[in-house]
């Protein structure tokens, strides 16, 4: 597996987690808007992506690993 972005996670929001069992991470670098922060994860970026983020990329958070289904816009903003 090729890795083109790499980030350290700062914090998690009280709802995240409950989130992440649903089958969401909204991953967010600082700083976030007050009205995503319950709900995200948020992270800091060791640099910019090679390339950018796409619909069928593996995420790995730990030991966990997850196909992107969806990313937002801001994907390389935030």
């Amino acid at each position: 597996m090729t890795v083109y972005y790499e980030s350290t996670i700062l914090r998690a929001g009280e709802e995240a987690q409950d989130m992440v069992d649903g089958g969401v991470v909204i991953l967010y670098a600082d700083p976030i808007p007050d009205a995503l922060e319950s709900v995200s994860v948020v992270h800091s970026p060791a640099a910019k992506p090679e390339r950018e983020v796409r619909v069928g990329d593996v995420f790995r958070l730990g030991d966990a690993e997850i196909e992107l289904t969806a990313v937002g816009d801001a994907r390389t903003r935030t």
